[in-house]
């Protein structure tokens, strides 16, 4: 999940010059509503998760992200485009510190290895995640590259219904 976080960070403008084609001082409005949603994500995310629950909160997560992506790719225009990383910031904004939240409660192994193997995955999908998805970016296109991110939103949706199974 760290992995949409720094992608975005990293790509967003990037996108709305090559693949949008808007002139420089529109080509914040993604980073921009990224960043907005995920703000407001994170300050109003526990009292979601609260009434929500940790599981069905990360399959919601993993679906907005995966259609904020689906979005960008499908409709690379300005409104549309800008809508999909809206979304892909709602999507993110809550599932790092649910699962940093998972981790601390973990029965598997101590909380301090849990939260810190957590961590050092997280933080390799932010830094190696852009540097990936930009490779591909540039082999085979932006749009190309933003599906993988789009199927790893599935993946997410996906790893928390077979976590819910697993714990059911």
């Amino acid at each position: 999940t760290m992995l949409f976080e720094g992608t975005s960070i990293d790509l967003i403008i990037k996108y709305f010059d090559k693949v949008v084609g808007v002139e420089k001082s529109r080509s914040t409005f993604g980073y921009t509503a990224f960043i907005i949603a995920m703000s407001i994500g994170r300050l109003t995310g526990d009292k979601i998760v609260d009434k929500l629950g940790a599981t069905r909160m990360l399959v919601i997560n993993g679906i907005l992200v995966a259609a904020g992506f689906l979005v960008v790719v499908l409709f690379p225009s300005l409104l549309l485009a800008t809508l999909g990383f809206l979304l892909v910031g709602f999507g993110n904004a809550t599932t790092v510190p649910v699962i940093y939240s998972l981790a601390g409660k973990s029965s598997k192994m101590l909380p301090s290895y849990a939260l810190t193997s957590v961590t050092m995955i997280g933080f390799l999908g932010f830094l190696l995640g852009p540097l990936i998805v930009g490779f591909i970016s540039e082999t085979f296109g932006m749009q190309w590259a933003f599906v993988i991110t789009l199927v790893l939103g599935i993946c997410i949706s996906l790893l928390a219904l077979i976590i819910r199974k697993v714990k059911e």
